[in-house]
């Protein structure tokens, strides 16, 4: 036989031992630490399989970065849900995720997203439930103002007036969901103007026979 053939055949069969070494070291040693901790092999293997622990929700409380909104706002709210310790639970632990409540629903909307938003003036309250788990908060309250000035409507004492007459004008401003908006400034405007009539604020004073607007 060739002398390299036998010392490659060497090579291997020094490999092969070599390598049961580190496996029956490596193996003694798992075996020592699990010893020395009064654990054994198999017990080592179960800790291994251990599924981790299940935190169970037992609070959960509702927050709004604002308690006033304007009509067309949407309305952000978010849900904390706490562990028996008092610890947060992310939401991406939680099977269900919260829900979010509101009440009266009639004075919301949707927005072009589907995000709730305020419409309607009014006070809305809002909480969040787990009701799997049997939480409801208390929620919070939010008031829901009008925005900006869309629309007026004007409303005379009377439409019909004599030559030197005067009539009061009463103007009601609104934003575009419909909500009249208290104290507004306004102002008058007559067509035709010129001679023959005049106004001082909200009052109507015509001494020309005319059709006026």
């Amino acid at each position: 036989d060739s002398p390299y053939l036998m010392g490659n055949e060497m090579d291997r069969i020094s490999g092969k031992i070599t390598a049961v070494r580190v496996g029956v070291l490596l193996s003694l040693s798992l075996l020592f630490v699990g010893c020395a901790k009064g654990y054994t092999v198999d017990d080592l293997d179960a800790d291994l399989d251990e599924e981790p622990e299940v935190r169970i929700p037992s609070l959960i409380r509702t927050y709004v970065p604002s308690h006033r909104v304007f009509a067309g706002d949407r309305i952000f709210a978010s849900c904390d849900v706490y562990d028996e310790q008092g610890l947060l639970i992310p939401t991406g632990e939680l099977e269900v995720p919260p829900e979010i409540l509101y009440d009266p629903r009639s004075l919301l909307g949707t927005d072009e997203e589907g995000e709730v938003i305020a419409e309607r003036v009014g006070h809305v309250h809002v909480a969040c439930t787990l009701p799997q788990f049997g939480l409801y908060d208390d929620g919070v309250r939010v008031e829901i103002l009008p925005s900006r000035p869309y629309s007026a409507v004007t409303l005379l004492e009377s439409d019909r007036i004599v030559a030197g007459g005067s009539t009061e004008a009463v103007c009601r401003i609104f934003d575009r969901f419909g909500n009249e908006i208290e104290g507004a400034a306004n102002a008058l405007h007559i067509s035709p103007s010129g001679n023959g009539i005049v106004s001082d604020a909200l009052t109507v004073t015509a001494t020309r026979a005319d059709v006026y607007e």
